[in-house]
């Protein structure tokens, strides 16, 4: 007795097929309730029906872009112009004059000066001299002589002798006291002729005094 003959072997799948898992979803257990399928959510009100859904935005831009674009809207901003240099000279006329004047104040005060430099030279001589004649009558004598006539004129000064050129020295030299005639200036009327070397005390600088006092009227 002949048996069924036996089926033809099934053929493999060739290798580079896909191969396809079917998952089957689990069966549910008699008598468990299956739950219905759930509708979709309902659009918003005021969303016309059969709206398709518009899926909101996403964030792709890239930090470097960002930073990029803005390097390039600042590059691309004007630079405003340079002001112009500060200049170094007065711009209104009023400072201008005040230069001027005060560069002439400068002037003058400087001619003043050596005009006055000039005037008191013959106080610079005398006081010097009398810095080395200390209280000799016979060297103080001739100084204060010169001294008069630089400081007036020569007809005032150079007739007074005696009692009269003490009187003319006391009442010149601003102190309002007679040291000249009643002081140590009497050694002057015997000091350049009695040929002694006696000094009197005080008579050095009696006559700086009268120097630094005399007024200016005019000299030789």
């Amino acid at each position: 007795m002949t048996g069924p003959a036996p089926s033809p072997p099934e053929a493999a799948p060739p290798l580079d097929a896909p191969i396809l898992l079917a998952q089957a979803a689990p069966a549910p257990a008699s008598g468990t309730p299956t739950e219905a399928p759930q509708d979709p959510p309902a659009p918003p009100s005021g969303t016309p029906a059969g709206a398709a859904e518009i899926p909101a935005p996403t964030s792709d831009a890239v930090p470097g872009e960002a930073q990029a674009n803005l390097i390039d809207l600042l590059d691309a901003l004007q630079q405003p112009p340079s002001p112009a240099p500060v200049a170094m000279t007065p711009q209104t006329p009023g400072w201008i004059v005040i230069g001027v004047a005060l560069a002439l104040l400068l002037v003058w005060a400087a001619l003043a000066r050596r005009r006055r430099r000039r005037a008191n030279a013959w106080r610079r001589e005398a006081l010097a001299a009398l810095a080395q004649a200390g209280d000799d009558p016979a060297a103080i004598a001739p100084i204060l002589r010169r001294a008069a006539l630089a400081a007036r004129p020569r007809a005032q000064v150079a007739g007074l002798t005696g009692e009269r050129w003490l009187g003319y020295l006391d009442e010149t030299g601003g102190a309002g006291d007679a040291a000249f005639a009643d002081g140590p200036g009497r050694a002057l009327l015997r000091g350049p002729y009695d040929g002694r070397d006696a000094p009197a005390p005080g008579l050095g600088a009696l006559a700086a005094r009268w120097v630094r006092r005399a007024p200016m009227e005019g000299g030789r």
